[in-house]
């Protein structure tokens, strides 16, 4: 169990007392408060679970630990939410980063799974739903979605931030990466 299901079987144990111990005010206001939690755990479990990622294939692939620091604390550091264009429902900009071929194979790759493509929407919008509670009036902000709903939206995320490694390594293994180093 990771800390975001941890976090989820709390929550939904006060969410049980609630419903049976308190008023229906009080069960609205859990439920916006669970959602935000929720949201805001996804995220960051994102973030470090990608970020780790990111180091650890890239000490994998051949970088010694003298670039592996460099791209922790040049790329990843603090930095990980320019990564990606939030507002947007895909992850082209995070795959352009790794060049043009690499884009293009991967922009491919998510068109032929309707699931990937589901579950990329889904990362997209529990990472921009982070970036609008943390820099906005957080105690103001709506969640936009119930616990039940930023719970699924987890779980449909979760799949693309497992497959991403896949088919990073996948990619570095093959032709693709060494057919984009002779572009250079």
């Amino acid at each position: 169990m990771n800390d975001v299901e941890r976090i989820y079987n709390e929550l939904s144990a006060v969410r049980s007392l609630l419903r049976a111990q308190g008023t229906p005010s009080d069960v609205v206001s859990f439920e916006e408060l669970g959602a935000k939690t929720l949201l805001l755990c996804a995220a960051s479990f994102f973030e470090r679970r990608i970020s780790s990622l990111l180091l650890e294939i890239a000490g994998d692939t051949g970088s010694n630990r003298l670039f592996c620091a460099f791209i922790e604390k040049q790329a990843l550091e603090r930095k990980f939410h320019q990564l990606f264009a939030w507002e947007r429902s895909n992850a082209n900009k995070f795959f352009g980063l790794f060049g043009d071929d690499f884009s293009a194979w991967m922009q491919g790759q998510v068109k032929a799974d309707a699931e990937m493509e589901q579950s990329i929407r889904e990362f997209m919008f529990v990472n921009n739903r982070r970036n609008v509670m943390a820099h906005g009036n957080f105690a103001a902000i709506s969640a936009e979605v119930t616990f039940d709903e930023a719970w699924q939206k987890y779980t449909t995320a979760l799949k693309f931030v497992e497959w991403l490694p896949v088919k990073l390594r996948e990619a570095a293994a093959s032709r693709l990466a060494v057919t984009a180093a002779e572009n250079e």
